[in-house]
């Protein structure tokens, strides 16, 4: 990952941060909060090497880093939960049993935490010096406060955003989630942008989950642990097939019937391929004479489909009088768009260029 644009993303955090009143941890949006922790924890990490196996991945994932996340954090629609409404219920059952020294954060994460072994609610009780576990009515007032904790969990409401927006000719949708409850914070960013080529679409795509934990020193009162998280791309990818059959005249003379085939393998701005040639003429009083090349493409694509690329002899064999022509380098130009692509091929050897028309199969 970039660092500079690692940097554009991690400051619009700065910038949330830096913005934000005094009381932030009251007045920033909870969804925001979560929501842009969960971004930054995982910018430190980034996508799996195996998640970007190839430069057009890394081209993707590139926009959805600068251009994708950066206006993600910047969406209005972000701005959904004040954490006193959030916490609602948790604190509500503090105050009345007289804990109100506990976070409400902390008191859902000991709740979860020791939903296998209800006794050590109570010992984490003691250890903070909240109660006396030795004394029979503070374990009860221990035991009745994690019961009451179970009952305002489930009345902790998930609140979420979808977001939509278009930037640098890609359209991105987007949904954010918390899940008080769970403490679990999601984050889902799609982006896609049609390929004139295929008539498709690529698309960069990022899921993310993770866990609040209460933390006093950390903006918002708590820090955040990333759980998941995916990144899938798609380039504008198409396989055409075309071909070939021609009479031409050879520079070194005769009539030549010329048959092939060619395969192209269009990737973003690169096309890869083979192209096969047989050749065979027969002249009066002469015998007939036969010859075979394989060759490999690379090309490259303009925005506006045009092509150009050379094709290097991979193999060559038969007649003498074809092996010399077949041997050079030649050249391929043409226009590709919408599933279907039409051009031209250049050999030194050949007086008049090939034509092709090749189609998605």
């Amino acid at each position: 990952m970039g660092l500079r644009s690692r940097g554009a993303v991690l400051l619009v955090l700065l910038m949330t941060i830096c913005t934000a009143p005094a009381s932030w941890a009251q007045e920033e949006a909870a969804l925001r909060a979560a929501t842009s922790r969960l971004v930054e924890s995982y910018l430190r990490v980034g996508p799996r090497d195996s998640e970007l196996p190839t430069g057009a991945d890394n081209a993707n994932w590139a926009i959805l880093e600068k251009v994708g996340l950066t206006e993600f954090l910047l969406q209005s629609q972000l701005n959904v939960g004040a954490w006193p409404t959030v916490w609602a219920p948790i604190k509500t059952v503090l105050s009345q049993r007289g804990f109100v020294a506990l976070s409400p954060l902390e008191a859902v994460t000991w709740w979860q935490e020791t939903r296998n072994e209800p006794s050590r609610f109570v010992r984490l009780l003691a250890q903070r010096g909240l109660l006396d576990a030795r004394v029979p009515e503070d374990r009860a007032r221990g035991e009745n406060l994690r019961q009451a904790l179970g009952v305002a969990n489930g009345k902790l409401q998930e609140i979420r955003a979808n977001l939509r927006y278009e930037r640098a000719g890609w359209t991105f949708t987007g949904t954010a989630s918390l899940v008080p409850g769970q403490r679990v914070v999601r984050a889902v960013l799609k982006g896609s942008q049609p390929c004139s080529v295929s008539g498709k679409v690529k698309s960069a795509d990022l899921a993310l989950k993770g866990r609040l934990f209460a933390d006093k020193d950390a903006p918002g009162g708590f820090k955040l642990q990333l759980l998941e998280h995916q990144f899938h791309s798609t380039g504008c990818e198409e396989t055409l097939k075309s071909q070939i059959a021609a009479m031409v005249l050879l520079t070194a003379g005769g009539e030549t019937r010329v048959s092939g085939s060619l395969v192209m393998q269009v990737r973003n701005d690169t096309v890869t391929g083979r192209l096969q040639l047989d050749m065979t003429q027969r002249q009066a009083g002469a015998a007939l004479q036969t010859g075979h090349a394989i060759y490999s493409l690379r090309a490259s694509l303009d925005e506006d489909g045009a092509l150009t690329g050379i094709l290097t002899p991979i193999s060559t064999s038969g007649s003498k009088i074809f092996r010399g022509p077949m041997m050079k380098v030649g050249a391929l130009e043409g226009q590709i768009k919408l599933r279907q692509g039409a051009g031209q091929i250049s050999f030194p050897g050949f007086k008049q260029p090939l034509s092709w028309r090749a189609i998605v199969e």
